[in-house]
């Protein structure tokens, strides 16, 4: 896959792209949302960005908080905590899963993608080279076709027969020991 390029899309008006074709990534900075088309090019799924990130650290924020409350040692508070810093942590657990997911289907994705640009390149850059050659024939053939007919519309330089008329404008000199004519 050398020589590869992907593109990706972006925008600064739009939250979620309209639509993307299968596996085509774009980038939202409206709502710092990285996203993929889905397999059927006919929607997208957001799969990343700073929107995730910034989650992530509030699931930590929140965590942190509770483990702080968690060593004021009041026992209410404590259980609290730990509670909280349960559903953080089980919330940050399944992000991470989802996350994975998500990374595992855009690696997948774009290694496809990747694979299939570069099948159509390769396909593409074959059928121009045949064009090509196509092409390159036939004005070859058409030029020597042009040039056979008009040497042959000339004079030979060592001598030759003229049949039909001919016509000389200008000025005619004929060298040589003997001149024929014959005229009416």
């Amino acid at each position: 896959m050398s020589n590869t390029i992907i593109q990706i899309k972006r925008s600064s008006s739009t939250a979620v792209p309209a639509s993307l074709s299968a596996a085509e990534p774009a980038y939202s900075y409206v709502s710092n949302k990285l996203f993929l088309g889905n397999s059927s090019g006919t929607g997208v799924i957001a799969v990343g960005g700073q929107f995730y990130v910034d989650q992530q650290n509030t699931i930590f924020a929140i965590a942190n908080a509770a483990f702080e409350k968690a060593n004021t040692g009041d026992s209410t508070v404590i259980t609290a905590a730990f509670n909280t810093a349960n559903a953080a942590y089980d919330t940050a657990n399944a992000v991470a899963i989802a996350a994975n997911s998500y990374a595992d289907l855009v690696g997948t994705s774009a290694n496809l993608y990747a694979s299939a640009v570069g099948t159509s390149a390769n396909l593409y850059a074959d059928t121009v080279g045949t064009s090509a050659n196509a092409y390159a024939l036939s004005v070859s053939a058409s030029a020597e076709a042009a040039a056979r007919d008009w040497a042959n519309t000339k004079l030979a330089l060592t001598g030759g027969t003229i049949s039909g008329d001919l016509v000389v404008q200008g000025n005619t000199t004929i060298s040589g020991t003997f001149t024929y004519a014959n005229t009416q």
